[in-house]
């Protein structure tokens, strides 16, 4: 996850780089004056007056023509570099429910908790991110579920294992949420948490039913 974000964040700078590049190229066309010549302190650097032809209407209409044209050709180049970064970090883009959601899993005993349950769009692994905690010595068992309903009551067990967490743990976890499960066709996904022992304490967590990553299996980080 903070691969991709790392990568939308180089795409977001180099836009930036681009749109200046664009205006400077305005600039001196628009002055007629060669910039580099200027760095170079050239004494043949002399600044050319353009004279101005046509109605004012018309130079507006070509103004816009060409910030459309720009415009396109800053996102074909957006584009380009957004498939050459994700690709040179090995990140691979995916259009799911991977966004993520925050959840409190919190435990008075050996009582239960649950997530509130979310759309599930491929058959990616569901993720989750234990990042802080009221007792780092303290932990809990998850276990992925699904359901048609669109509830996190009625849904059934969809994965093959449990995964322990505490503060600081992260896992991909395997389940077949979006694949049919025995005569019923899951549309979302939910989390049960269970604690292991008796213990009162609160998980501050980050969840989502898709990966963008693309693992498909199970997977600790």
């Amino acid at each position: 996850m903070n691969d991709v974000r790392a990568a939308f964040f180089v795409i977001r700078y180099m836009k930036t780089v681009i749109r200046y590049i664009v205006r400077s190229k305005v600039f001196t066309k628009k002055y007629g004056m060669v910039l580099s010549d200027y760095r170079q302190e050239s004494k043949y650097a002399v600044p050319i007056k353009i004279k101005r032809k046509g109605k004012p209407q018309e130079e507006e209409s070509m103004r816009n023509a060409k910030v459309k044209k720009s415009n396109k050709i800053l996102a074909a180049i957006t584009a380009a570099m957004l498939a050459v970064t994700i690709g040179g970090t090995g990140v691979t883009a995916f259009a799911n429910n991977n966004s993520d959601t925050y959840e409190c899993f919190s435990f008075s005993g050996e009582n239960t908790s649950r997530s509130d349950f979310r759309r599930k769009d491929d058959t990616s692994s569901s993720w989750c991110n234990c990042y802080d905690s009221s007792n780092s010595e303290a932990g809990f068992y998850i276990q992925v579920y699904g359901t048609s309903e669109h509830n996190n009551t009625s849904g059934s067990y969809c994965g093959r294992r449990s995964y322990y967490f505490s503060e600081d743990t992260t896992w991909y976890m395997w389940n077949l949420v979006y694949e049919t499960y025995g005569d019923c066709d899951y549309t979302a996904a939910y989390l049960i948490a269970s604690p292991q022992g008796a213990i009162y304490d609160d998980f501050d967590c980050w969840w989502s039913p898709d990966n963008g990553s693309g693992i498909t299996g199970d997977e600790q980080r």
